[in-house]
């Protein structure tokens, strides 16, 4: 698979993986959950994108 036209093509394979990884592999990760206790992974309904300058902001705010 090849990216040609902006980064966020590879933002958005990534979105859809860890999507897929979930609807798919549903049985495998309650498995490990009993073996590592924790949460399942929560992903928002809309993945957050942040410009450079936003997030340097925030970590500036953040101090």
């Amino acid at each position: 698979m090849a990216f040609s036209n902006h980064y966020e093509e590879v933002l958005d394979v990534i979105d859809a993986m860890f999507r897929g990884f979930q609807e798919q592999f549903r049985d495998q990760i309650e498995i490990v959950k009993r073996f590592f206790l924790h949460g399942d992974l929560v992903l928002p309904e809309q993945t957050v994108r942040l410009q450079y300058s936003e997030g340097i902001k925030m970590l500036h705010d953040l101090g």
